[in-house]
C-alpha cells in the first residue's frame, strides 16, 4: 500500500502485513486535483538543488518544454495540493505519521491532466 509521509510529502510503499498506523481522506474530487503522477514528478524537481530551481533559464525550459510535466508552481498552486498539505497537518496533529488520499495514492492513468498554460 502506499502513503504519504505526513512531515516530507514523500510516498513509502508498505506490505499489507505490517502496515504503520495512518489516516485516510476520500472526498469529492474537483477539476484541480494532484494525481500520484505530479506528485512523483514535484518530488522530483524537490530533489534539484535552490540553486538550480531558482535559475531563470531552467525555470524559462521548463515551462516552455514539452518534455516536462508540470512546473513545481503549476502543482503546488492547485486546490487538490492544498487539501494534501491541509490533510498533512492533520495527520500529524493527530500523531499519526502517514496517510493515505485517494486522488494522490492511487494510479490514475486516466485522469491524466495538461498543465495549464500561462
Amino acid at each position: 500500500m502506499r502513503l504519504l509521509d505526513s512531515e516530507t510529502l514523500e510516498f513509502k510503499v508498505f506490505n499489507e502485513s505490517c502496515l504503520p498506523r495512518y489516516a485516510i481522506l476520500s472526498h469529492t474530487w474537483g477539476d484541480d486535483e494532484v494525481s500520484y503522477e505530479d506528485m512523483l514528478w514535484l518530488q522530483k524537481l524537490e530533489s534539484i538543488p535552490e540553486n538550480i530551481r531558482s535559475n531563470p533559464l531552467y525555470r524559462f525550459i521548463l515551462s516552455t518544454s514539452g518534455n516536462f510535466p508540470c512546473s513545481q508552481e503549476a502543482i503546488t498552486e492547485r486546490a487538490g495540493y492544498a487539501k494534501i498539505v491541509e490533510t498533512s497537518k492533520l495527520t500529524r496533529d493527530l500523531n499519526i505519521k502517514w496517510f493515505w488520499l485517494d486522488t494522490c495514492c492511487t494510479i490514475q492513468t486516466h485522469h491524466r491532466r495538461q498543465c495549464p498554460t500561462k
